[in-house]
């Protein structure tokens, strides 16, 4: 809260503007960790659900008996849109506070996801678990993500990797859980009690209040004898309207001292005219207001200049590509199935990725604010390992084979998680970080959309 107070002007013919500043203070610590707590459950969730999908893919076919390109649509348009939601999310991060859109997304979310326990078709749940599910899930990664950014500095990248380790975890977990699931529950039962672990996302999602700012405050006057005489002691300087970042919030207070005449030199009419003008002027600039407004969100929503930056447009494009593992997380349970192996066998490499991706997640934090590693060279070195251990799941038949595969595979995958917060926080720091960081997720989420129905039959 801001206060602030007027001084009596001698001559009555003044205005002082005090111009107040509020800047993220970061505490680097304190509340930041319930707020990195509550970023690793929706990690838990949203990435949970994105790995986890080859096996409820298994359910799919079996209840829907259709194309695997079909089947399979639901899955990728839900990862997709988990990421191709980033800029639109960035634009309203800029009028509503993180706390309020985790918290109706998340509820928008577990509806969506119940009601998917009741398709008949791949259709309804194309628009149900695909678009709606995808869409308020996406809000939610992409938010409690950013947050964590505003509260650390010296350890962000530990603080990402942390909240990044929800994936693996969820990985991990749900691999596991939803096989367990849909053996007891069948995929209807699954769905619904997947969507009330979503629901809890409610809860932690209350934990993200606002980051607490210091105040800074400069006082200027200005000589008021040139103000017209309609404004009759009421106040109506030229609006500014500044662009509004998450790192600094801008609040200009203007106060006007005049000498106040009697009230009964003032006649009837001239008072009647005189809050007619007012009225007038007050709805002009509510309407001016309203369209700048609007204007402003438009803008926010599609603002693409900062892939003027060479390093944020290779960037983004390496994630379109990194997108491709996308394609071994939802066919390879399938695949474990068609050269022999068992439901629970394919079910335990699964959570053994999770555990080994947590792993990658945590050691690529320590890695960076620790050994002080370049990001861009570990990043460099996941998409090396990545390429090469994906290719070599096509050569291998034997279990034990499949298992040092897989573990290498995902410590590499979380060094590509963790590092798409890291590297792009290092590219353009806290002030666009929002609007990099929403663009890269829709470049990102363009391949998760695309690369599994492309690949299926």
């Amino acid at each position: 809260m801001v206060k602030s107070s007027t001084r009596p002007s001698d001559s009555g013919d003044s205005i002082k503007i005090n111009v107040v500043q509020l800047s993220p203070n970061p505490p680097d610590g304190g509340w930041g960790w319930f707020v990195c707590l509550a970023a690793f459950y929706c990690n838990f969730i949203v990435i949970g659900l994105q790995m986890c999908f080859g096996l409820i893919y298994i359910g799919l076919r079996d209840t829907f008996y259709d194309s695997a390109s079909k089947t399979s649509l639901s899955g990728a348009l839900f990862s997709g849109f988990n990421m191709l939601i980033g800029p639109f999310v960035s634009g309203l991060l800029t009028f509503y506070s993180h706390r309020s859109i985790i918290i109706v997304s998340a509820l928008v979310a577990s509806a969506a996801m119940f009601i998917s326990a009741f398709a008949t078709r791949v259709e309804m749940l194309i628009v149900t678990y695909g678009l709606i599910g995808g869409i308020s899930l996406g809000m939610v990664f992409f938010t409690a993500n950013v947050i964590v950014g505003m509260y650390f500095v010296k350890r962000r990248a530990l603080a990402f990797s942390l909240a990044n380790c929800g994936a693996g975890a969820g990985m991990f977990t749900l691999n596991y859980a939803v096989t367990q699931l849909l053996e007891h529950y069948a995929l209807r039962g699954t769905l619904m009690i997947l969507s009330g672990l979503i629901l809890n996302i409610v809860v932690f999602g209350a934990l993200c209040r606002p980051v607490d700012c210091h105040i800074e405050s400069s006082e200027e006057t200005q000589d008021t004898k040139e103000q017209p005489a309609s404004s009759q002691g009421l106040l109506s300087p030229k609006d500014r309207f500044e662009d509004l970042h998450l790192s600094k919030i801008s609040l200009e207070e203007y106060r006007l001292t005049k000498r106040v005449r009697r009230i009964s030199e003032m006649s009837h009419s001239s008072s009647t005219a005189a809050i007619d003008t007012a009225i007038m002027e007050a709805n002009r600039r509510k309407e001016s207001i309203r369209k700048s407004k609007i204007k402003e969100i438009c803008s926010s929503f599609f603002d693409f200049s900062i892939l003027k930056n060479p390093d944020i447009l290779l960037l983004s494009m390496t994630y379109i590509f990194w997108s491709a593992n996308q394609i071994p997380m939802v066919y390879l349970p399938a695949y474990l199935l068609s050269v022999g192996q068992s439901k629970d066998e394919a079910a335990l490499l699964m959570s053994i990725s999770g555990i080994t991706c947590t792993i990658g997640q945590f050691l690529v934090g320590a890695l960076v604010d620790f050994a002080h590693i370049a990001s861009h060279y570990l990043l460099t070195l996941s998409l090396i390992l990545l390429a090469t251990l994906t290719f070599a799941v096509t050569l291998i038949s034997a279990f034990w084979s499949f298992t040092v595969v897989v573990i290498f595979w995902s410590i590499a995958l979380g060094f590509g998680i963790s590092l798409r917060v890291i590297v792009t926080m290092d590219l353009t720091g806290m002030d666009d970080f929002s609007r990099g960081y929403s663009l890269l997720m829709l470049f990102n989420g363009i391949g998760y959309a695309t690369s599994p129905p492309l690949s299926g039959k």
